[in-house]
């Protein structure tokens, strides 16, 4: 956990430039943020509706999304934003080539690798994500 910690410490100090990324991962971690969110956007839509303007809101449903990250394309980015050698190197070490099994009634299934997604659990994976989806407006 710890070391979660300074690696996300590490990404918000790099990407500083985005202020984007650096609201949202602070928010992804905390379920008060996003209820600070929700009334922030609610006192936007009030103020807007009352100066006549119009607003259009997309809302998208994201909790599958960290399954299906290319680890390919986020080492790109990655990549793209700074990070070099040794540490994008600990980065996706920290995504790739992760194994897993089944435990039922003392019996292990075989280990199978996986090679497609984010950790669950995490507090890296939201942090990752973002820089995923980053530049998504562009796309």
């Amino acid at each position: 956990m710890h070391i979660q910690i300074f690696i996300i410490a590490t990404l918000i100090d790099i990407l500083g430039f985005c202020y984007n990324i650096r609201v949202a991962t602070t928010c992804a971690q905390n379920i008060r943020c996003t209820y600070t969110a929700l009334l922030n956007y609610i006192e936007f839509l009030k103020n807007e509706l009352t100066n006549y303007k119009y607003i259009i809101s997309v809302f998208l449903e994201l909790s599958k999304t960290f399954d299906v990250i290319d680890h390919k394309i986020l080492e790109m980015k990655l990549e793209y934003y700074g990070f070099k050698r040794k540490f994008l190197e600990f980065l996706m070490s920290f995504i790739k080539d992760r194994k897993y099994f089944v435990h039922i009634n003392g019996i292990n299934s075989d280990t199978k690798s996986v090679n497609i997604g984010l950790p669950p659990g995490t507090t890296l994976g939201p942090h990752l994500f973002l820089i995923y989806i980053n530049d998504m407006i562009y796309s």
